[in-house]
């Protein structure tokens, strides 16, 4: 019997499976690097879609954060590797999400 190739489950911060590293500037203006996985971008955004069709794009992405928006900007990436079934299918959706989520007192923990 042959056998397939088995694919081995990666996920965000995975360095040993991955093929690009993100920069972002922390709170503290240091670069940080998550390790990531191109397939898993360009699956989900036009952005790094657009990114990695160019042939120089290299495999390291700078990006440019702010400080108060670098946990946003995390928490973007983490949301990228959900399960298909968990993932916000627009931006839309994820707007109402949060409208709901602030009609039910969810601001803060």
């Amino acid at each position: 019997m042959d056998k397939i190739g088995i694919v081995k489950p990666c996920g965000f911060g995975d360095e040993s499976t991955s093929d690009v590293v993100l920069c972002l500037r922390n709170c503290e203006g240091r670069p940080e690097f998550f390790y990531s996985h191109s397939f898993a971008l360009v699956s989900k955004s036009k952005f790094f879609a657009d990114w990695f069709s160019c042939p120089d794009f290299g495999k390291c992405v700078k990006i440019h954060c702010t400080e108060l928006n670098y946990d946003h900007h995390v928490n973007f990436l983490r949301l990228l590797y959900l399960p298909l079934d968990l993932q916000l299918d627009s931006v839309k959706s994820a707007i109402g999400i949060l409208k709901v989520s602030v009609a039910f007192s969810c601001q803060e923990r």
